[in-house]
């Protein structure tokens, strides 16, 4: 699609945003996970499902932070939505020559879904691990932490998705107008630490216009890891 004139670099990273991040990390991720299951082909013995549980619970414990890695991609896909559905008779074409038979589960709209529903499906996944195994052995001690770090990720894209969806357009200004872009410095709202409201108690006199005395205006305040 990069080839294609009638797209434009901001309506392909809003499809696409950072899955040249994604794949590499994902392609590791799954060889390890593939090691972790390898360790015990055959589960003839119920020594070998135990070591299965410990390796692939270690495997979703190491990799938990890189799974943030979501977050940007997750956050985007309201404005892929809108890109996709927009009329425009030339994307129609494209995406109708790739998908002729018109099944909703090849369209584009519905393969962009699937990385989000897989990363938000893990700790279900390692719920029902964590149910079948022994109650104080090793590997049901570490489930449980890898379904705490997992979670913990999955809140945190839940939350960039929200704050994406509520304060895209103004954040978007914001690095516009104050030309942190024309720095070379890259800022994404995936890398959002914090976000809260904050109550200027002395603003200079062109910002008390309008407020109470003491009171001051309320802003939004983005906190960012550069």
């Amino acid at each position: 699609m990069k080839s294609e004139s009638f797209l434009k670099k901001e309506d392909l990273n809003a499809l696409f945003g950072n899955l040249e991040e994604i794949i590499p990390f994902q392609s590791e991720f799954l060889e390890s996970l593939t090691e972790a299951t390898a360790v015990s082909v055959g589960l003839t013995t119920a020594a070998s499902v135990r070591n299965m549980s410990f390796s692939i619970a270690g495997t979703f414990l190491y990799y938990a932070e890189h799974f943030k890695l979501y977050s940007a991609f997750c956050a985007s896909h309201t404005r892929a939505h809108e890109v996709l559905n927009r009329d425009d008779p030339r994307l129609d074409a494209f995406l109708d020559a790739r998908n002729p038979k018109k099944e909703l589960s090849s369209s584009l709209d519905s393969l962009l879904i699937l990385p989000i529903q897989r990363v938000l499906k893990y700790p279900l996944f390692l719920k029902e691990m964590h149910k079948l195994t022994e109650e104080g052995s090793s590997e049901h001690e570490l489930l449980w932490d890898a379904i705490s770090s997992v979670e913990t990720v999955a809140n945190y894209i839940n939350e960039v998705q929200r704050v994406y969806d509520s304060y895209h357009t103004l954040f978007e200004m914001i690095l516009k107008n104050a030309r942190i872009k024309e720095l070379g410095v890259r800022v994404s709202i995936d890398e959002l630490v914090h976000q809260c409201s904050v109550m200027w108690l002395n603003p200079i006199d062109d910002m008390q216009k309008g407020w109470k005395k003491g009171l001051g205006p309320e802003m939004n305040c983005f906190v960012l890891m550069l």
